[in-house]
This record gives C-alpha cells, structure tokens and sequence, in this order.
C-alpha cells in the first residue's frame, strides 16, 4: 500500500489483489474503509487499486489535474 504527497496532494492507494473487486468493500477491513473515507472527505485522494483498466484510468485522471 502507498501513501504520499504529489504536488502538495496527499494520496493513499490501498493495493488488492485481482479478483478481489467483488467482494464487500472491494476486500477492504472496516478500519481501511474508515481511513479511505476519511481522506476523501479531508480533501486527499484515495482508491483501491487492484489494476484492472478503470482503476489505472483514476489515476491517471488524479494525476492529471494534479
């Protein structure tokens, strides 16, 4: 997992294994979904990761407007 500063945005990417994407949360713990939620609500940007196409899109996209 990765958090970080890019251009003075805070990020946090939470790394899944494929697969995982149709689980509850997308496999997240209740305290990662807090946290995820946290920073999003805080301004920071954060995603679960798992690599399939539309995920690396987001982050694209986030980096983008960076």
């Amino acid at each position: 997992d990765f958090i970080g500063c890019y251009q003075g945005r805070f990020f946090s990417i939470e790394t899944k294994a494929p697969g995982r994407r149709g689980e509850p949360d997308r496999g997240m713990s209740k305290h990662q979904v807090h946290q995820h939620d946290a920073i999003n609500i805080s301004g920071g940007f954060a995603m679960v990761f798992d690599g399939e196409e539309d995920d690396w899109a987001k982050l694209k996209a986030w980096v983008k407007k960076s």
